[in-house]
């Protein structure tokens, strides 16, 4: 089941992708950043949302042994998982058909992130149940 629009990216076809839960009020997010740039971690890719009183900030960042030490030392309420990075065809419907093959498979996407852009080709971080069964789909 190739999809046409996705392959995984030569050299570091995987990375972390950490999900922290802050509450939906003023100064949470610069307090989660800022105990990151303390620490000398760069932010590669970030996506954030709000519901219910509670916000979630997925993160990709530039050292993950130090944030995940980081994340643990401050208190904050966290999950990681492994992320496929990927390269898509820029266009509409892309995102649609991995996500159509994937569920095919009964793999569950959990998160994806925008990573980049570069000419006709888009790089995202797509956070799955099956990171295994999601390569033999993503070809």
């Amino acid at each position: 089941m190739n999809t046409g629009t996705l392959s995984v990216r030569s050299g570091k076809p995987m990375t972390k992708l950490f999900s922290v839960t802050l509450d939906d009020k003023p100064g949470e997010l610069a307090k989660l950043t800022g105990a990151l740039a303390e620490k000398g971690i760069n932010l590669r890719a970030t996506a954030a949302a709000t519901l219910g009183g509670k916000g979630v900030v997925n993160v990709i960042t530039s050292d993950e042994t130090k944030t995940r030490e980081t994340l643990r030392s401050q208190k904050f309420s966290f999950s990681e998982d492994e992320a496929l990075v990927a390269k898509v065809d820029d266009k509409p419907g892309a995102l649609a058909q991995i996500a159509k093959n994937l569920a095919a498979a009964k793999v569950n996407i959990k998160a994806v992130t925008l990573l980049s852009t570069s000419g006709a080709k888009a790089e995202l971080a797509l956070s799955v149940d099956n990171v295994e069964k999601a390569k033999t789909i993503i070809k």
